[in-house]
């Protein structure tokens, strides 16, 4: 067992990302070591109110120290990260209303708009960003994290990826692997989640799709989605420049039939 395995398992338990019995299976992680994680995490007052380990009521807290919405633990994470990742709405309310940081940054580089995607509760992140968070965050180049948009679009989060949209999230930002949230709905076949980015994409008319499909199409999607590349207009973007090499790819394939060919040839401009 190691040190990142603990820590994890403790994370996801606080974030409440396990079951009950799923804890159970892990106590022999969660209780094995030396070490305390929850004296580890150093957490201020406000942060055991939300896990429910201090009596004390939230607002009466905020408002006897009006500092206190915006503490940070030892992972860089204030009291609104963690009601967001916990999916407790009312507490949200509550921290932001006094002044939580709606924007804040943890030190492994989530943002409270991430936590509320990862939770998959959609209220949670409606409630952010009516609140004015950036669902557009700038990454210290030293954190290598996914925007709120790609990890939606990762997790097929339909509703959640149309909701960040209608806020202005950037539908051109690549992840670190250089993945934009299109071909990342691509690559994790999630047809409803393509065809919402593929509508956003083309409705700019802007013409400009990062990073260039064809070749992305060819070596990974399936005949759904060329479907829906061949039924809108996101079809007249592609780059054809490499279109031998792309149609090379698409021959390679360990799934390739005919289907795949013919649904391939139906997406180019002018055929």
């Amino acid at each position: 067992m190691t040190s990142r395995s603990y820590d994890h398992v403790w994370d996801f338990s606080f974030r409440r990302k396990c079951s009950y019995e799923d804890l159970h299976q892990l106590s022999c992680i969660r209780l094995s070591g030396e070490r305390d994680w929850i004296d580890d995490q150093d957490f201020p007052l406000p942060h055991n109110i939300i896990f429910g380990l201090s009596g004390t009521r939230l607002k009466d807290e905020l408002e006897r120290n009006p500092k206190a919405s915006k503490m940070k633990d030892a992972q860089g994470r204030t009291a609104l990260d963690w009601a967001t990742a916990r999916g407790q709405l009312d507490d949200m309310r509550i921290l932001i209303s006094h002044g939580s940081e709606v924007n804040s940054m943890d030190a492994a580089g989530r943002t409270t708009v991430l936590h509320a995607v990862d939770s998959h509760n959609m209220e949670a992140l409606e409630i952010l960003l009516e609140a004015g968070a950036n669902p557009n965050p700038q990454m210290p180049g030293r954190l290598a994290r996914s925007s709120p948009l790609t990890s939606a679009s990762f997790g097929g989060l339909a509703a959640m990826v149309k909701l960040l949209l209608d806020y202005g999230a950037e539908v051109n930002t690549c992840n670190p692997e250089g993945r934009s949230p299109l071909t990342t709905a691509m690559l994790k076949h999630n047809h409803v989640v393509f065809k919402a980015l593929a509508d956003w994409n083309t409705n700019m008319a802007t013409g400009h799709v990062q990073p260039p499909l064809l070749s992305e199409i060819a070596k990974h999607a399936d005949v759904d989605t060329m479907s829906i590349v061949a039924s809108s207009s996101l079809s007249q973007y592609l780059d054809v420049d490499d279109l031998t090499a792309s149609r090379e790819a698409l021959c390679r394939r360990e799934d390739y039939d005919t289907s795949l060919l013919d649904a391939f040839q139906s997406m180019l401009p002018n055929t």
